[in-house]
C-alpha cells in the first residue's frame, strides 16, 4: 500500500495563532491536544531513549516532549517551509541536542534515513481514507526500513479505540502492541476531533 504526499500542502498559507496552526485555511494542530502529544513522547521515550524519527513538527509539541525525555539524537521531517522555519528557530533553542531537519515529505527522503531506535509519525491529510493509507504505508516502511529490532513506533490517531483495520496493519508489522487510555475532552470549535467526547487511545507498536 503506497500513499503520496498533499497535493500541494507546501504551497499553502500557514498560519500560527494563539493556540493552533492552520494551514490553507484547515485546523492542523492546537494546544488543546498537548496532554495527547505528551502522552505519545513519553510512552515512546520511555520505551527507548536512543535515535528518534519524528515526521511532521507542527506546533514542536511532541518535539520538545521528547527533548525533554534526552533522547540520543532526533531528527525531524517537516515539508512546509514555514512550518519548517519554526523548525530551525525551534533547534536553536535545543544547541546542545543532536538535531537533524529535512524540509521534505517523508515519500521522498526514505533513501536519505538511517535506522532508529523510535519513531513518532504524526501527518496531515485530506480526508480519513488518505489518512489511513498514508499510516498503513508508513507501518510497512518503519517495520520494514526504519526501525531497528526491538524498535517502537507511535502515532497520532486520536480515536477512543483501535479499530479492528488498525490492529490487523499493526500486527502484520510489528511483534507487540501497547495501548493507554487518556482522558481528553476537544473545545466545541476543533473541527477534526469530532469524535471524541471524553478519552482516546494512546498506540505503541514494537517491532
Amino acid at each position: 500500500m503506497k500513499s503520496e504526499p498533499v497535493a500541494e500542502w507546501d504551497k499553502k498559507e500557514a498560519e500560527y495563532l494563539q493556540d493552533r496552526l492552520l494551514i490553507g485555511g484547515h485546523q492542523v494542530m492546537m494546544s488543546w491536544e498537548k496532554p495527547y502529544m505528551h502522552k505519545l513522547a513519553q510512552m515512546l521515550c520511555s520505551h527507548t531513549s536512543g535515535n528518534i524519527l519524528e515526521i511532521g513538527f507542527g506546533m514542536a509539541i511532541s518535539a520538545s516532549e521528547i527533548q525533554r525525555s534526552g533522547v540520543r539524537s532526533h531528527t525531524i521531517i517537516e515539508p512546509h517551509p514555514e512550518v519548517f522555519k519554526r523548525a530551525l528557530a525551534w533547534k536553536n533553542e535545543y544547541s546542545d541536542s543532536e538535531i537533524i531537519l529535512f524540509n521534505d515529505y517523508w515519500q521522498n527522503i526514505t533513501d536519505k534515513l538511517q535506522q532508529y531506535d523510535g519513531i513518532f509519525f504524526d501527518t496531515y491529510s485530506d480526508t480519513d481514507e488518505e489518512t489511513d493509507r498514508k499510516r498503513f504505508h508508513f507501518f510497512q516502511m518503519a517495520s520494514e526500513k526504519l526501525l531497528k529490532p526491538g524498535g517502537a513506533l507511535t502515532f497520532y490517531y486520536l480515536k477512543p479505540q483501535l479499530e479492528p483495520t488498525y490492529q490487523d496493519q499493526l500486527f502484520r508489522y510489528f511483534s507487540k502492541i501497547y495501548i493507554e487510555r487518556l482522558d481528553i475532552t476537544p473545545p466545541h470549535d476543533c473541527d477534526y476531533a469530532y469524535f471524541i467526547e471524553n478519552h482516546t487511545v494512546c498506540v505503541l507498536a514494537v517491532k
